[in-house]
C-alpha cells in the first residue's frame, strides 16, 4: 500500500530520494514552528495526503496548520489540490480560515474561483470570503482584486447559499464599495440574505456609511421614535456604553479605596448595561471583587461561566487561583496536543509551577510530591 502511494505522493523526488513520504511527514510533524521549512514537493504531498482518510490526513493538517505566512512555496498545483481536498473530503473538524489567510494574497484568484464553484461546501465558501476580507483589512490595495468575486456572488445570489451572500454583502460594505448597493438590496428583497445572522438592509447601509432612508420598504421603522430601527438601536447602545464605562471607572476607584461591597453593587449596575464588547471586562472585575470579598467559590464560578477555555486559565492565574489555573492550562494542553515540543515543555513547566504555588498556599502536597504531567514524550 505504501509503495502504491509513493507514485501518487511524488515520494522519491530529487530532494528526498531515500525517504518515504511517511518518514518525511513524521519528520515535519516533529519540527517546531520556527524550524518548519517546506519544499514545493512537501506542499503537494501534504495536500495529496488530505485525501487519505487515516492518521496521515490528520498529520498533514497539523503541519499545514503551523506553516507561517510567507514561509511556504505555494504554487498553482498545490493551491488547486487544496481546494479540491476541501470539496471532496470530509474535513468538518478543521477550520481553514487561518490556513487560507497564511497562504496570503497569491491565493486570492484561486480562492475566488473556489468561492464561485458550486461544488465548494457552504462553510468553506464563508471561510474563503472571511480570509480574503481579512487580507483586505490589512492591505486595502487588495480590494480591487477581491470586489469582482464578491460582486459575482451577489449576481448569482439565487443559486448561492444565504450565508455566503451575507458574508459577501457585508465584506463589500466594509470596503465601502457603494456600486454594490443595488445588488445587495436586490438580494435582501428576494430574501437571499439571512437577516438573523447579518442584520437587515438598513444595517448594510449603515455599515456602508450611507444614509438610511425612511421611505424604503426594506427599512424597519421604530414604533416609539419613528426613526429607522437601526438608528434607534445605535442610540440605545451608545447610551448604554456611556453608562457602563462610567460604572466601570467608578468600580475601579471603589476597589482602590477598599470599598469592596460598594464596588460589588456598582458592578451589578454595570452588568445590567453590559455589551459584548465590554462583557469580559465587567465579568473579570466582578470576579476580582468577589475574591476581595472572600467569596472565592463565586469568583471561580464567575470565571467558569463567562470565559472561554483560553481565557479561563489567565483569569484564574491573575486572581491567584493557582490550582484552577493549572488545571485549566492542563486541559488546554490536552485539548491542543498538536503544539510544538518547545511549547508543550513550556506549558508543562508552567503547570508544575502553578500546582506548586497552590500546594504552598494550602500547605498540602509539598512540591516534591506533585506528580509529573508527562506531557512531553
Amino acid at each position: 500500500q505504501v509503495e502504491n502511494r509513493k507514485t501518487k505522493w511524488n515520494v522519491g523526488s530529487s530532494s528526498h530520494p531515500m525517504k518515504s513520504w511517511e518518514k518525511r511527514l513524521s519528520f515535519l510533524c516533529e519540527q517546531s514552528d520556527e524550524k518548519l521549512l517546506l519544499t514545493e514537493d512537501d506542499l503537494n504531498n501534504l495536500v495529496s495526503s488530505l485525501y487519505n482518510p487515516t492518521d496521515v490526513a490528520e498529520m498533514a493538517l497539523d503541519v499545514l496548520d503551523r506553516v507561517p505566512q510567507g514561509n511556504a512555496p505555494w504554487n498553482q498545483k498545490s493551491l488547486d489540490g487544496l481546494m479540491r481536498a476541501f470539496r471532496n473530503t470530509e474535513l468538518d473538524d478543521f477550520e481553514p480560515l487561518d490556513l487560507f489567510e497564511r497562504i496570503g494574497p497569491m491565493g486570492i484568484p484561486t480562492f475566488i474561483e473556489a468561492l464561485l464553484n458550486p461544488d465548494t461546501p457552504k462553510f468553506q465558501r464563508c471561510y474563503l470570503i472571511e480570509a480574503i476580507d481579512n487580507m483586505s483589512r490589512r492591505d486595502p490595495s487588495l480590494d480591487d482584486k477581491i470586489k469582482g468575486g464578491l460582486i459575482e456572488v451577489l449576481r448569482k445570489c439565487r443559486r448561492m447559499p444565504k450565508l455566503v451572500n451575507g458574508f459577501a454583502a457585508f465584506a463589500l460594505a466594509r470596503m465601502k464599495y457603494q456600486p454594490s448597493t443595488g445588488l445587495v438590496r436586490g438580494a435582501f428583497k428576494q430574501g437571499r440574505i439571512n437577516e438573523e445572522d447579518f442584520g437587515g438592509y438598513a444595517d448594510f447601509l449603515q455599515e456602508m456609511g450611507l444614509e438610511v432612508p425612511m421611505n424604503d420598504e426594506l427599512v424597519d421603522i421604530c414604533a416609539h421614535c419613528e426613526l429607522p430601527t437601526v438608528i434607534h438601536r445605535k442610540r440605545v447602545e451608545e447610551n448604554s456604553a456611556r453608562i457602563r464605562e462610567q460604572a466601570i471607572n467608578e468600580v475601579r476607584l471603589l476597589i482602590d479605596d477598599h470599598k469592596y461591597m460598594d464596588a460589588f453593587h456598582q458592578m451589578q449596575m454595570a452588568l445590567a448595561h453590559s455589551h459584548s464588547k465590554t462583557e469580559w471586562m465587567c465579568r473579570s472585575l466582578m470576579a476580582e471583587i468577589l475574591k476581595l470579598l472572600g467569596r472565592s467559590a463565586e469568583a471561580i464560578h464567575e470565571i467558569d461561566e463567562w470565559f472561554d477555555s483560553t481565557a479561563k486559565a489567565a483569569q484564574f492565574e491573575k486572581l491567584g487561583f493557582h490550582k484552577e489555573a493549572a488545571e485549566q492550562y492542563l486541559k488546554s494542553q490536552i485539548d491542543h496536543d498538536s503544539s510544538s515540543q518547545e511549547t508543550r515543555k513550556h506549558n508543562e513547566l508552567k503547570i508544575q509551577e502553578l500546582f506548586a504555588k497552590a500546594a504552598a498556599s494550602l500547605k498540602v502536597n509539598p512540591p516534591n510530591e506533585i506528580p509529573s504531567m508527562n506531557l512531553v514524550p
